[in-house]
């Protein structure tokens, strides 16, 4: 079992400003506090390199070493997490285009570890990876001529000693699927909550919202969309609830995911689900036939497998 959130003397969150620019740090809880009031409001963080995420308003200069002020906001693109059958949403921006990070400097870096000769890359997996470079630049990489595996660790909150393992298996062909786990740094995969049926990877955006689309959207961004979804999951241990936007699909699976507190997960935004969705789900469900309903509710297999398991054991530390 987990040890809680580390408590830290920081500022009651009823001092917390609710909008504006902080001026004077806040602890640990206190950011991951209001990260997570400002997801349930729909506002969006602010994502550094390497992952740090701070409150949107917060003076970067209070958390960031010399040289690293420089940042990229969250909401130039969709963040709203679904559920692993997830349906459309409301409130997203479409994202950048360009070709690196809007607060890059010129000479992107290049991934040095394991790459594949430079004639082996497609120009857009080639981008990709430079792209990664510059936005979390201790990440490695291992790669073959078909596939590249990126991980890194990531400690998102500031004050908070919560660190996460993501790996990310990035096909080089354009049609393959992009998929993304996690690990507490004590070994244990992050799920099974948020996460996709069978695979078990990260679900941190609905692809039917259009949030992260390959050949449109940058790779790193997936990463923040991934980085961010560990603060959620953060926020749900200290908490006790889901920040921010949720899709579920099903009264089953409304009644088997949602926590007290949580936003509904239907297409209405801005209720929680006991406000919403959940006498009428309880309702639909209680006209199942006791079997039907057993199964309805149950959790299908989501849990790490195959391909990342073998790299986990082979592929991480060679």
């Amino acid at each position: 079992m987990f040890n809680p959130l580390t408590a830290d003397q920081a500022t009651p969150a009823e001092e917390i400003p609710q909008g504006g620019i902080l001026l004077t740090p806040l602890g640990g809880r206190d950011l991951l506090r209001r990260i997570g009031r400002d997801l349930h409001r729909n506002r969006q963080p602010d994502i550094y390199p390497g992952g740090l995420v701070l409150p949107g308003g917060t003076d970067p200069s209070l958390y960031l070493s010399p040289g690293k002020e420089s940042f990229h906001d969250a909401s130039t693109y969709a963040t709203g997490s679904a559920g692993p059958e997830a349906g459309p949403g409301e409130g997203q921006r479409a994202p950048s285009t360009g070709d690196s990070p809007p607060w890059a400097a010129s000479g992107t870096r290049s991934l040095q570890l394991g790459l594949p000769a430079a004639h082996e890359l497609s120009e857009a997996v080639a981008d990709d990876l430079r792209g990664v470079a510059a936005t979390y630049p201790r990440w490695k990489v291992r790669s073959t001529p078909e596939v590249s595996w990126l991980y890194g660790w990531i400690k998102p909150i500031p004050q908070l000693s919560d660190r996460a393992l993501l790996v990310t298996r990035y096909p080089h062909d354009p049609a393959g699927v992009v998929e993304s786990w996690a690990w507490w740094g004590i070994g244990i995969w992050i799920g099974p909550r948020h996460t996709n049926y069978g695979s078990g990877s990260v679900c941190a955006y609905e692809p039917r919202q259009g949030t992260w689309v390959r050949g449109y959207h940058r790779l790193w961004q997936l990463l923040d969309l991934t980085t961010l979804w560990v603060v959620r999951q953060m926020h749900v241990r200290c908490f006790g609830f889901w920040p921010g936007r949720q899709v579920l699909h099903t009264p089953p699976e409304r009644l088997r995911d949602h926590l007290p507190g949580d936003l509904c997960g239907c297409d209405r935004f801005g209720l929680r689900y006991e406000e919403c969705c959940r006498a009428a789900d309880v309702a639909e469900t209680s006209h199942t036939k006791p079997g039907e309903s057993q199964r309805v509710l149950s959790t299908p297999t989501r849990r790490p497998r195959g391909p990342v398991i073998r790299f986990l054991q082979f592929g991480l530390n060679s």
